[in-house]
């Protein structure tokens, strides 16, 4: 592989791997706080009872970026 190639794959599964990080800490931190405001279109009253299901989710997110890095 050609350094140039092998530098520019690194950018992208270190993006990746951020991406993947911040979604996880939303969605295990911040899910009913800042939750209703990025998805608007569910109504708030559904944030409080899908925060295990969230939990979930970032779980597996972090997961995932914890394989990236």
């Amino acid at each position: 592989m050609y350094p140039a190639m092998r530098v520019i794959a690194y950018i992208f599964i270190t993006a990746t791997a951020l991406i993947q990080s911040y979604t996880a800490g939303f969605e295990i931190f911040a899910w009913e706080s800042r939750g209703p405001a990025v998805f608007s279109d569910i109504p708030p009253d559904l944030f409080p009872q899908t925060v295990k299901i969230a939990a979930n989710q970032g779980g597996y997110n972090a997961f995932l970026a914890a394989g990236l890095f």
